[in-house]
């Protein structure tokens, strides 16, 4: 498409008839695409949010990652983080994840962050997960 352009604009003209039939074909061809890619992200996205399903093709890339990080866009960057719907964290669902995951995987040890913790850190011992305070500072 844009080549078209190119050409019309060096050679000081508008698109002729064929050109810009050519160009309106290329510009519907790409509507559809992205109407298919948009379908098949959904369909990711979905799939991404289920425990414990991977998703095929390949891992986070490290500029999804400085998206992410920039931005602060909530959505999930690995098929084992489910995101919770608004604005605030939903501790009861991350909780039941972490049980369920209990169930699945063989759960060594819990690691939580101290600060406003004791509810979850409660919580889990009282469902039989080791937990232990891993600080988010740096000593």
């Amino acid at each position: 498409m844009r080549s078209l352009l190119t050409i019309a604009d060096g050679e000081k003209c508008s698109l002729t008839d064929k050109e810009g039939k050519k160009f309106e074909e290329l510009r519907d061809q790409a509507d559809v695409l992205d109407i298919e890619i948009g379908r098949l992200e959904a369909i990711q996205d979905e799939e991404r949010n289920l425990p414990g399903t991977q998703v095929d093709g390949k891992g986070v890339s490290n500029d999804e990652l400085r998206t992410y990080i920039l931005t602060g866009e909530r959505r999930a960057l690995s098929t084992a983080i489910r995101t919770t719907p608004g604005d605030c964290i939903d501790y009861d669902r991350t909780r039941d994840d972490i049980l369920r995951d209990a169930e699945v995987f063989s759960i060594k040890l819990v690691g939580f962050y101290t600060w406003n913790a004791t509810h979850r850190r409660t919580q889990l011992q009282g469902a039989g997960l080791d937990v232990e305070p891993f600080p988010q500072t740096y000593l």
